[in-house]
């Protein structure tokens, strides 16, 4: 742009608005990287309760599979008492660890135990599972006449309190 094309009094006012308006765009940059900084930091936080929250509900999952696999185990052996405090361990059955009760007989397809012996390795499998799948997991079964009361306690690391949290799973089936 040619300036001697421009009067003066004109000139006058186009270079006095570039004077005031030095430095500005460098304020509206400023601003801009703190705002996308907080929006960012905020992402980051929700992300992180996320995960936190998605953990907790999978050991919340991990404790219903183990409910349902220990309510099958009794379905197939109906007729015997699943007693079995919680926190308590199946005891060894003449000697021989209550896991290693039962084996499996590839030539006829069964297991090699009676049906009490097979309460006793159901219950220590079933133990052994909970302790090794939920952090601090624990497990007990109440048997009220037909009606059997699963419980499964299990300490969630990850839940909305900055402690550990027990948290417990109860379910009841009538078989």
């Amino acid at each position: 742009m040619n300036y001697s094309s421009i009067p003066q009094k004109h000139l006058h006012k186009v270079v006095g608005r570039v004077r005031k308006e030095k430095g500005f765009m460098l304020i509206e940059t400023l601003i801009a990287v703190i705002i996308l900084a907080i929006g960012l930091l905020g992402m980051a936080s929700m992300q992180v309760v996320a995960l936190k929250n998605n953990n907790s509900a999978y050991t919340r999952t991990q404790a219903t599979y183990l409910g349902y696999d220990i309510i099958e185990r009794i379905r197939n052996n109906a007729g015997e008492d699943y007693s079995l405090a919680i926190g308590s361990t199946p005891s060894d059955v003449g000697g021989v660890a209550a896991k290693n009760v039962c084996k499996f007989s590839s030539a006829t397809d069964t297991l090699n135990c009676n049906s009490s012996q097979l309460v006793v390795f159901d219950q220590a499998t079933w133990v052994e599972d909970v302790a090794n799948v939920l952090p601090s997991g624990e497990g007990g079964i109440v048997v009220n006449g037909s009606t059997y009361i699963i419980t499964i306690r299990w300490l969630d690391k990850q839940g909305n309190s900055t402690a550990d949290q027990q948290t417990s799973l109860q379910m009841s089936v009538v078989i």
